[in-house]
């Protein structure tokens, strides 16, 4: 009969703790899982779950929030550019070229030229210094063009081309 009780009560145990609520770090680990394994949808609702629970002032958020813009770039690519530029804002300590790198890159892959290359000049225009690196997108996008006409028709039309 003891033996009973304590499988009941380590059982109840094991059923609380499933129960508990993920910390924002354990979200934002699966988040960045899921996003590794193609499953952008998985990684922003894990994301999201993350942001809601942190405040911007947490260490956490940037990553949680930089994580849910590249989980959008997929689907979301005019989102994850807003976004971005949100996040900037709001943290310019943390939130630099290389991120727009980032994501302007991620555009490309998805084939999201115009977002990329919206990308691509708010950061020239945010960090100068970093031009030059972050101009090899454009290049990249100038590759694809090269051998897609509709691409190059897209380049072409927006406003800040410069090449």
């Amino acid at each position: 009969m003891k033996t009973h009780r304590l499988l009941a009560a380590a059982a109840l145990a094991a059923m609380l703790v499933a129960c508990e609520p993920a910390s924002p770090d354990e979200l934002i680990a699966r988040g960045h899982h899921a996003l590794g394994s193609g499953d952008s949808e998985t990684a922003l609702e894990e994301f999201n779950q993350a942001i809601a629970a942190l405040a911007p002032t947490d260490p956490q958020y940037v990553d949680a929030k930089f994580g849910a813009i590249s989980a959008m770039v997929a689907d979301k690519p005019r989102r994850a550019f807003e976004d971005l530029k949100q996040l900037a804002d709001t943290h310019p300590q943390q939130v630099g070229a290389k991120q727009f790198l980032y994501i302007g890159d991620r555009l490309v892959s998805a084939k999201h030229y115009w977002p990329a290359a919206e990308v691509i000049h708010e950061g020239i225009q945010r960090f100068p210094p970093d031009a030059a690196v972050l101009e090899l997108v454009i290049k990249r996008i100038e590759l694809e063009a090269a051998m897609d006409e509709r691409v190059k028709a897209e380049l072409m039309s927006f406003p800040c081309y410069m090449y």
